[in-house]
């Protein structure tokens, strides 16, 4: 592994169980194994490394989000939407140095970047938004979707329940039966009643 992909190993996992503000580039290196030298060769500070993080997180979330959209091409809609769910949900409950970063960053990020850090997380938001879009415009092509709603109003709350049911089996109950009960409530307002 290359010494930039270390730095930028350790550094979630700092970022993500000390904080961005708790973790000094002191810290990254002595982690890492190397010089403060060495590390200001490969990026010029915290910050810098930060926004390179993040930029690798959500080029990596958008690969992850089209191979599991890509797991199930030849199934129909229902089935595409409703295992996207399940994984996503599955995803939120791993408490993984890049799970806890990413929520760090995605709801209290750093004064001085964030901005920067919304824009990159917005464009990979809307990127995610546009591939289920198409999946619901497909959907209500078919005749599988009702259309007395747009793919976006539609992506929008799926999103929205998939945050939801995620929150409540983190913080309540890990109960399957609740999750499959929100799928099909959601199904039945969204498929087309022929």
């Amino acid at each position: 592994m290359s010494t930039k992909k270390e730095i930028q190993n350790i550094s979630v996992e700092l970022f993500a169980n000390l904080g961005y503000t708790g973790t000094s580039i002191s810290q990254i290196v002595k982690k890492v194994g190397i010089k403060k030298a060495s590390f200001y060769s490969h990026y010029e500070n915290k910050e810098s490394l930060l926004m390179d993080v993040v930029y690798i997180m959500t080029s990596e979330h958008l690969i992850y989000v089209r191979q599991t959209l890509e797991e199930r091409i030849r199934g129909d809609i229902e089935s595409k939407l409703y295992h996207c769910f399940l994984k996503f949900i599955q995803d939120s409950l791993d408490d993984t140095p890049a799970n806890k970063l990413f929520n760090q960053v995605t709801l209290n990020p750093p004064l001085e970047n964030k901005g920067e850090i919304h824009e990159i997380i917005n464009a990979c938001s809307n990127e995610v938004d546009q591939m289920f879009s198409e999946v619901i415009r497909e959907g209500q092509k078919k005749e599988n979707i009702t259309t007395d709603f747009t793919a976006e109003d539609i992506v929008y709350n799926y999103f929205s329940l998939i945050e939801g049911v995620s929150l409540s089996q983190k913080f309540y109950s890990q109960d399957i039966g609740q999750i499959e009960k929100a799928w099909k409530i959601f199904w039945r307002g969204i498929k087309e009643n022929s």
